[in-house]
């Protein structure tokens, strides 16, 4: 067996204090000078009032002065999570009652699932799937419904848009109606080359007020949850702990979920999920053991035995560990440069992406060009002259890359 050994990760003290409570690992005490303002920016980017609530339900009142100032939030974040969850009813009575299949992605039912209350996932957002021959139906539903669709750049002309499904893994429409935003996909950035089909055929239906409504099977719905949050870089920490509460699921398991994404050549991103919870030593996480590879915790760290068939899975794992722990548990978005070592360090497999998709990211316009300058379908190839004397502007001048 190839062994690898990690320590475990030292945490800022108000990182671990938000971790544990997410957790219900209520402390003894507080420290008496813990920054309170940095854990207050550290619990609004990753989202997680919903789980520090669920902690503070089991803490007498005045026990800790400077936690109970959180209990306000508590009504607004019921209210939020009524919104979503009728506004999913709502959209998913509308596109059946219309002859549209409808999948529902992450959202109010993954927190049922996983937490079995709708508003322990803090979201602004619902992710939907529908097939890409009905993308103009929904989208036309929405509408009536009183949404209202954010302009694609790329979708100026039809040769930006050839371009755009060229390029982009996760292809999405957007919508918005008040702070309510609504992601319309057609193409999860899961298994990119699966047909919606596909999807559909191995669905599971659920019970939303009183209709039914489908999510991707499991097969489907633990390698996409996982993608997700490690291709973000875990930015929010939300994503890690709703893999640590699913990991706990009975009908889970570490093995079944990497086979399927080995098979689809990511599966050191599995590895890397479970070195880096593992890592962050949350509690109650069991030794895992199968056929394929062991992940053994010890009071320093946690060790990673594999077959030599994943020996360079596990290297590139541990590659991507490394990259992601500067961008973990941060009260701010990383830098570009911080972003972009760990981005360099996922792999190109994970969104099926060819050697000509590959140039065309490179060496292809973005959006930043097209917002610059609207050329006509003709004049396209100008933008690939364009690109890096825009690149470099916005280097020495400002702006995102």
């Amino acid at each position: 067996m190839n062994k690898l050994f990690f320590e475990y990760w030292q945490l800022p003290r108000e990182g671990k204090l938000l971790l544990d409570l997410a957790v219900r690992k209520t402390p003894e005490q507080l420290p008496e000078d813990l920054d309170w303002a940095y854990f207050d920016a550290l619990l609004k980017q990753h989202r997680i009032q919903p789980l520090l609530l669920r902690a503070l339900r089991s803490l007498e009142p005045g026990k800790y002065p400077e936690l109970d100032r959180y209990r306000a939030m508590q009504g607004k974040l019921t209210r939020d999570s009524l919104t979503r969850l009728q506004t999913l009813a709502a959209v998913n009575a509308a596109f059946s009652d219309s002859g549209i299949r409808l999948l529902s992605m992450k959202g109010p039912l993954l927190s049922v699932e996983l937490y079995g209350d709708p508003s322990m996932r803090s979201s602004r957002d619902l992710d939907l799937m529908v097939d890409q021959g009905d993308l103009k139906r929904a989208g036309a539903i929405l509408e009536g419904m009183g949404f209202v669709r954010k302009e694609n750049p790329y979708a100026a002309t039809p040769l930006r848009y050839k371009f755009f499904e060229k390029i982009e893994h996760e292809k999405h429409e957007v919508y918005h109606k008040g702070e309510l935003c609504l992601e319309m996909h057609w193409q999860s950035d899961y298994q990119t080359e699966q047909s919606f089909d596909a999807l559909w055929a191995g669905r599971e239906e659920r019970q939303l007020l009183g209709r039914s409504i489908a999510v991707m099977g499991p097969a489907d719905r633990f390698p996409a949850l996982i993608i997700h949050a490690a291709e973000h870089g875990f930015l929010r920490q939300r994503w890690l702990l709703d893999l640590y509460e699913l990991q706990k699921k009975p009908y889970f398991s570490w093995e079944q979920v990497h086979d399927a994404m080995h098979s689809q050549g990511v599966g050191e991103i599995l590895l890397e999920t479970m070195l880096v919870m593992y890592r962050l030593d949350l509690p109650g996480l069991p030794d895992v053991c199968c056929d394929r590879f062991r992940l053994t915790r010890t009071d320093r760290g946690v060790a990673l035995e594999t077959v030599p068939e994943l020996a360079e899975e596990a290297r590139r794992a541990a590659q991507l560990c490394e990259a992601v722990y500067p961008l973990l548990l941060r009260e701010v978005r990383p830098t570009e440069p911080e972003w972009k070592a760990y981005d360099r360090c996922l792999p190109t497999s994970m969104y099926g992406k060819t050697l000509l998709q590959q140039l065309l990211l490179v060496l292809g316009p973005t959006k930043y060009e097209f917002e610059l300058i609207d050329l006509p379908d003709w004049l396209f190839w100008l933008y690939f002259l364009i690109r890096p004397f825009n690149w470099l502007r916005r280097k020495l001048f400002g702006g995102k890359e």
